[in-house]
């Protein structure tokens, strides 16, 4: 390694260390759920139950796989979640394929019931999308803030050579 960053000067070690770091921290990336794991968008699912423990972060998926003859995506806000009313939709996302996916993109809670009379028995859903935490300290984090704290490094001057030692000449006779 040293005959790599050896003769390589401080700003292309510094980018070299930058790139090694950001190469090492783990992806963040978004998560598809399948709603109601193997059950699907379903009147035999307790979505509560469904949604304990997990956390939905903005860039997320939800994946709605159904009966598409019978049942639908209806998101709609919380007092329609509540009473499940389907006359007022803040959107529809059944395409009619029984395979549906809806993208997370905004931070907020979203509601979601399957009308034709299935939402009253229990096809509905509510989650609380947020936005993904920062990554906690003890993985690769203490070296990206050292080096975005780390001041711009000068080119430093080449230094002199040492100097060489002349020996003095002795011609013999």
């Amino acid at each position: 390694m040293k005959g790599i960053l050896g003769s390589s000067s401080p700003p292309m070690v510094l980018l070299f260390m930058a790139f090694a770091v950001l190469v090492m921290l783990p992806e963040a990336s978004a998560k598809r759920w399948l709603v109601g794991d193997n059950m699907g968008w379903t009147s035999n699912v307790n979505y509560s139950s469904w949604t304990k423990g997990k956390h939905f972060y903005n860039g997320d998926w939800l994946f709605f796989v159904y009966d598409r003859k019978q049942m639908n995506i209806l998101e709609v806000n919380k007092k329609d979640y509540e009473t499940c009313n389907s006359d007022y939709l803040l959107h529809n996302w059944t395409t009619g394929a029984g395979r549906d996916d809806v993208p997370l993109s905004v931070t907020r809670n979203y509601y979601f019931i399957s009308g034709n009379g299935f939402c009253s028995r229990g096809m509905k859903l509510a989650i609380n999308v947020e936005n993904l935490p920062p990554p906690p300290k003890g993985d690769n984090s203490e070296i990206v803030d050292a080096l975005a704290l780390t001041p711009a490094i000068a080119e430093a001057p080449t230094p002199a050579p040492p100097p060489v030692e002349i020996g003095v000449l002795t011609l013999s006779p």
